[in-house]
């Protein structure tokens, strides 16, 4: 395995699962730190439970927050890559809020 990310360091991903009262769900640690977020996230056992049963873990209007990392997908929202007016720059600001309490 080869554990030296793009900058050169030696690292490990870590991917979270937390449910929206914070409470953690699972996790993904270990991947060789040059797979990306969506690669990650495509081979993880929680994405794996939502491919099976999305109902059971999202239930009818759920969706996955993530952070530039990832891609937009059905169930992914991710923030606007280039925010020109204030409502995406808002939204940015509010989606990147989530993720204070599990990135710290």
């Amino acid at each position: 395995m080869y554990y030296c990310n793009f900058k050169g360091w030696f690292s490990l991903n870590v991917l979270a699962w937390v449910s929206p009262n914070y409470t953690l769900v699972d996790a993904e640690i270990g991947h060789c730190a040059q797979v990306g977020d969506t690669t990650m996230t495509e081979m993880s056992a929680m994405a794996r439970k939502l491919r099976t049963d999305r109902m059971a873990w999202l239930g009818p209007n759920g969706f996955i927050l993530g952070d530039g990392g990832f891609s937009l997908a059905e169930i992914m929202m991710v923030p606007y890559v280039n925010p020109r007016t204030k409502i995406q720059k808002y939204f940015n600001f509010c989606l990147s809020s989530t993720r204070f309490v599990i990135e710290e």
